[in-house]
């Protein structure tokens, strides 16, 4: 077995690292079974995936498992849903602990709102809005701290899945803290844009309604497409955004251009 490894990341390399500081790599999400490594003094590059000490090939069973030539195949749309169902069937004690990381903050969220109770101006807030209001606060925060967290466990966990390999829950949970950063990064610009689209034309439409005539009833269908073909631009642009930032590695513009 070679003491040091060379890593290639979006055309970088790194090393030589012996095979613990790969452990190291691989236990902080840094390393995955697709990034390219090579031996010191060879040539030849291969997956990380074909170190045996990194990545132990574990038994496949015969339900939902891949050969080696599937992920490479042409599927059709029945194909998708069925091996969807199946790697979710396998995997749902570990899909459900990673839904109550968001489930849990945004029912403690909405509950909160039902015991909020503002009276008029003047009239002193009780004690148990006070309560309800700090509790909605932190709920909303744990929530949108927890929801990159989610959306990368939930790549993560598929991929080992969908390769064959057991998805421990821990590790995943590992990986997806440590690509927190990029990911929320994404989810402000992804989300944020759906935001913008939608509400400006929203905002026009509701200024032209405050003078209705034949002009405005026109300009208002127009912002109305317009708003249409801006969420289906934006669903086609963004739709792999998840992907390309976990398991692509890439930061940024590059992620949301693979994205494409």
């Amino acid at each position: 077995m070679p003491e040091e490894w060379f890593v290639r990341v979006q055309e970088k390399e790194y090393g030589p690292v012996d095979l613990e500081t790969l452990r190291e790599w691989k236990a902080d999400g840094r390393l995955i079974p697709e990034n390219p490594v090579r031996a010191t003094g060879e040539p030849e590059w291969k997956s990380a995936a074909e170190i045996p000490e990194l990545f132990p090939q574990t038994p496949a069973s015969p339900e939902g498992t891949f050969r080696a030539s599937e992920p490479y195949r042409r599927r059709s749309f029945v194909e998708i849903i069925a091996e969807s169902g199946r790697l979710y069937r396998r995997g749902f004690g570990q899909f459900f602990a990673l839904a109550l990381l968001v489930g849990l903050p945004s029912i403690g969220f909405k509950l909160s709102l039902a015991y909020m109770h503002y009276g008029g101006e003047g009239e002193p807030v009780s004690v148990t809005t006070q309560i309800a209001s700090a509790v909605a606060i932190v709920m909303l925060v744990a929530l949108l701290v927890c929801w990159p967290i989610f959306l990368a466990g939930l790549q993560f966990g598929a991929a080992e899945l969908a390769a064959g390999r057991r998805m421990r829950l821990l590790d995943i949970l590992r990986r997806a803290i440590n690509h927190w950063p990029r990911l929320a990064r994404l989810s402000v610009y992804v989300y944020g844009s759906y935001i913008f689209w939608t509400l400006l034309p929203v905002l026009l439409i509701l200024t032209l309604a405050s003078a209705p005539s034949i002009w405005s009833l026109l300009l208002a269908l127009l912002a109305l497409a317009f708003q249409v073909f801006m969420a289906g631009r934006l669903f086609i642009n963004f739709m792999f955004w998840q992907q390309t930032s976990t398991l692509g590695g890439l930061e940024g513009p590059e992620a949301l251009r693979e994205s494409k």
